[in-house]
């Protein structure tokens, strides 16, 4: 009797191995590798050097993080839309049309994804700015940020930190810490220009850890 039983037994096993195997790759995270969606936004024009590698890997670890957190449906909705929606437009990238998806993975993730900081430091000043009451276009200028500031600046605009508080300005800066670390550094004395409140250019001098406020001329 017993070898009766083995082929159905085996059989049962077999199924039941199936439908686990098929539910795990259910729920895992699918869609186009980081790899290949940053290679794509990279052709685009618009990276500096070592920022296709930046976006890989911090698209990657979205992907492990949505895993973990039971965020997968929210990261294969961002990257499907990001494979279908993904345009070259003005010499860099145009993801514009991925910004719900975007949104939604950041509010399940509880940090931001980040995938090109581009001109994050003028991002994050149209964020101020709103805040504040200035007129955005004011923050439409040259970018006078290092690469590793925009990656700060980049991170604290993409976010879900209210911004325009000192406690969400907090909680958006406390998962950037590592990215904005690395865009304090400056030597002291060093000077680099910034954005005054009227629009006008004014100048913040490194007190050898941090750029210091924004020296603006006085209104005659």
């Amino acid at each position: 009797m017993a070898l009766s039983l083995a082929r159905p037994v085996a059989s049962i096993c077999s199924v039941v191995l199936l439908a686990i195997s098929a539910g795990l790759m259910a729920a895992a995270c699918g869609g186009p590798a980081p790899e290949t969606l940053c290679k794509r936004l990279c052709d685009c024009g618009a990276c500096a050097d070592g920022e296709q590698e930046d976006c890989a890997d911090s698209l990657g670890d979205a992907e492990k993080e949505a895993s973990d957190q039971e965020c997968g449906a929210e990261y294969d909705a961002y990257v499907s839309c990001l494979d279908e929606e993904l345009e070259c437009k003005n010499g860099g990238a145009d993801v514009s049309g991925c910004d719900d998806e975007h949104d939604k993975l950041v509010a399940c993730l509880g940090e931001p994804v980040v995938l090109l900081a581009g001109n994050g430091c003028i991002d994050f000043c149209v964020e101020i700015a709103t805040c504040a009451g200035v007129d955005p276009a004011n923050c439409q200028v040259e970018n006078p940020c290092t690469t590793e500031q925009n990656r700060c600046a980049a991170c604290l605009a993409g976010g879900t930190g209210d911004l325009c508080s000192s406690e969400g300005l907090v909680a958006a800066a406390f998962p950037c810490i590592g990215e904005c670390l690395g865009a304090t550094a400056c030597d002291v004395g060093s000077t680099m220009e910034c954005q005054c409140a009227d629009g006008a250019s004014g100048t913040s001098t490194c007190n050898g850890a941090v750029f210091g406020p924004c020296e603006c001329a006085v209104p005659k």
